[in-house]
């Protein structure tokens, strides 16, 4: 069986590594799947995947398996995710909240089925040391309109522990001491230099937000970084101990459960679903 691979990357003719969706939830789903592989303009496929990529013309005009990856509220911005769906025979999302939400739409008996980000363990390093003494440096990354709605009432708290703030984003952020351009090719060098990464619980009142798939806690994770969340998490992991027991509590939890090779295993049981409903009509 031929699978092709459309990512958002891809389709919107993006720069290389640029897009970090179709990273994650394509050309890792593809690397680890043998008969998948990055879509190929004039090769002939069994199954198409259409990661987050509103290409029309082919959806409606391909006769093989077809499936849309959607890992945002992509209707916000009149995509036409509505018509997409409707002419494929299956939905992913990177977040439960948005397979509850696309259930909701007008889409007939379409199967929607979660499928979480999760890591490339071989592009996660280099892997933090042994944590160790009072936290003295803590590092932000992301795009830079996610980090002014988190990081806002952030920090004050953060500056009165005497923690300096790295962000490393597409953009500089008013407030940090220190600003690093995002490369895909050095972030993970970058983020281990510090202590914890800081990922604030964003507001509930964000409807955006509520969609987000917890990706960049597992990044950090698979790269021995304690992530803090809150309050708590910040007071506990001041202490050099309470981050190196986070370091391999963590690390053995990604190796196990989130590890990209799963959600592998999940788009071939969801494709011979699909398969079998398609061979029922």
């Amino acid at each position: 069986m031929n699978i092709g691979m459309v990512t958002m990357q891809f389709y919107d003719n993006r720069p290389k590594d640029s897009v970090g969706s179709s990273r994650i939830r394509g050309d890792w789903i593809s690397k680890y799947w043998d008969g998948c592989e990055g879509y190929k303009t004039g090769k002939k496929y069994d199954v198409m995947i259409f990661q987050k990529a509103y290409w029309e013309d082919m959806v409606k005009s391909f006769k093989g398996i077809k499936v849309f990856d959607i890992c945002d509220p992509d209707w916000l911005e009149h995509r036409p995710v509505i018509e997409i769906i409707r002419n494929c025979d299956g939905v992913v999302t990177s977040s439960e909240a948005l397979a509850k939400q696309i259930r909701k739409f007008d889409i007939g008996e379409k199967p929607v089925l979660h499928i979480p980000d999760r890591v490339d363990m071989e592009w996660s390093k280099p892997i933090h040391g042994e944590h160790k003494g009072v936290a003295k440096k803590c590092v932000y990354f992301g795009y830079s309109g996610n980090a002014r709605v988190v990081l806002d009432a952030t920090v004050d708290p953060i500056r009165s522990m005497g923690i300096e703030l790295t962000v490393i984003s597409d953009q500089p952020y008013h407030s940090a001491d220190h600003f690093v351009k995002y490369d895909p090719e050095t972030v993970n060098e970058e983020i281990v230099r510090h202590d914890f990464v800081l990922l604030p619980n964003a507001p509930s009142s964000n409807y955006r937000f509520k969609f987000k798939s917890d990706n960049k806690t597992l990044q950090a994770w698979a790269l021995g970084m304690p992530v803090v969340h809150d309050g708590e998490d910040l007071k506990r992991f001041m202490d050099g101990s309470e981050r190196e027991m986070e370091r391999v509590l963590r690390l053995k939890e990604v190796k196990e459960k989130w590890d990209v090779r799963v959600s592998v295993k999940e788009w071939k049981l969801f494709i011979k679903e699909l398969i079998e409903i398609r061979g029922k009509n």
